[in-house]
């Protein structure tokens, strides 16, 4: 009896396990299906803040890993996801697993470049609202990023994407300054690292940061210009000097004189004479005198590049100088000058 009993009741207990069960594996398959329905429709877009925050999120990672070239349709559609998630990370005031998932995967190498990109601009926009002191939120941008900018083996990409979007941070830059430095400098580098580094080091010059001293930084630009050695890291140097010419008191008499003294002792390398020529003539904000006297050299010597020469003209013309003609360059000159440029302009090579 007790058995049948027991027999009867475990019957029972299964039958009413198994239909829970049922509707529990229903339930799995509706919400399930209603989320993957959702999310290759609009259908996300109603659902409450956090779990359309998180479907955007996701759209954004699969978006930038599959699509190679994003054009207009793409690029809004990714404005959107990010504008999604950031309202999302913007409202809330406590910490949260998104805020949590979107610090590990920028700090994640393996993650596809673009997608760290995006992580950068949703940062952008919480940073512009909480200047517009709309929110009170749990990332801190600058502060955030800035961790990453000093890191000895962070990608120079992601640290370039970084300072385009928020280069105006002026802790976040002086922070930065130091690490590009030492990165530029640093001769036992490869040129994969120290060429970014000195792009991203006159990036921040060209800001002109209130009360920074850019002394100890346009010297170590120009060292670089100086060095032996390849050719690229020397352009690269060069290019960036202007932003340092540009600031008062930077510009001496004896960085003129030094450029004089790279320019003549510069042996058939057209893209450097050019650029040196083009630094010298910087110096006519100082000494105008000085400076045409010194493009009229440059105008009178032979064994300089025409790409030199057409600076030094240019700059004479300007002037109201008589008696100046800009030197005629051959389209095959021109061919030259150009692969001349692509051989020491930084293209990963």
């Amino acid at each position: 009896m007790f058995f049948n009993k027991l027999k009867y009741s475990m019957k029972k207990f299964l039958k009413i396990f198994g239909i829970i069960l049922t509707v529990i594996f229903g339930l799995a398959i509706i919400i399930g299906g209603l989320y993957y329905v959702s999310f290759f429709t609009n259908l996300w877009q109603k659902y409450p803040a956090l779990l359309k925050a998180q479907v955007a999120y996701s759209r954004l990672e699969i978006k930038d890993y599959e699509t190679f070239i994003c054009h207009e349709d793409c690029m809004y559609e990714k404005e959107f996801y990010r504008q999604t998630i950031a309202d999302y990370l913007v409202d809330k005031k406590v910490s949260n697993v998104l805020a949590s998932n979107l610090k590990k995967d920028f700090f994640n190498e393996n993650q596809p470049e673009k997608f760290r990109e995006d992580l950068v601009k949703i940062l952008k926009i919480i940073e512009n609202k909480k200047k517009e002191n709309k929110v009170n939120y749990e990332i801190k941008a600058p502060d955030f990023l800035a961790d990453y900018l000093v890191l000895k083996d962070g990608d120079q990409n992601i640290k370039s994407v970084i300072l385009d979007n928020f280069g105006d941070e002026d802790a976040l830059a002086i922070n930065a300054l130091n690490s590009f430095s030492d990165k530029a400098t640093n001769k036992n580098l490869s040129l994969e690292e120290r060429i970014p580094a000195i792009d991203n080091l006159g990036y921040i010059v060209g800001k002109k940061l209130s009360n920074f001293d850019y002394s100890p930084v346009c010297s170590s630009l120009l060292g670089i210009t100086e060095e032996k050695g390849s050719p690229k890291i020397r352009y690269a140097a060069l290019n960036e000097m202007p932003y340092c010419l540009a600031i008062k008191g930077i510009y001496t008499k004896d960085i003129f004189n030094k450029f004089q003294a790279l320019l003549f002792d510069e042996p058939n390398n057209n893209p450097l004479q050019g650029m040196l020529a083009h630094d010298l003539a910087l110096y006519g904000d100082i000494d105008k005198n000085k400076t045409i006297e010194i493009m009229r050299r440059i105008y009178a010597d032979n064994n300089l590049s025409k790409m030199a020469k057409e600076v030094s003209t240019g700059y004479l013309i300007e002037n109201n100088l008589k008696g100046y003609i800009m030197p005629e360059i051959t389209k095959e000159e021109d061919d030259l000058y150009a692969s001349q440029i692509d051989d020491v302009w930084y293209f990963n090579k």
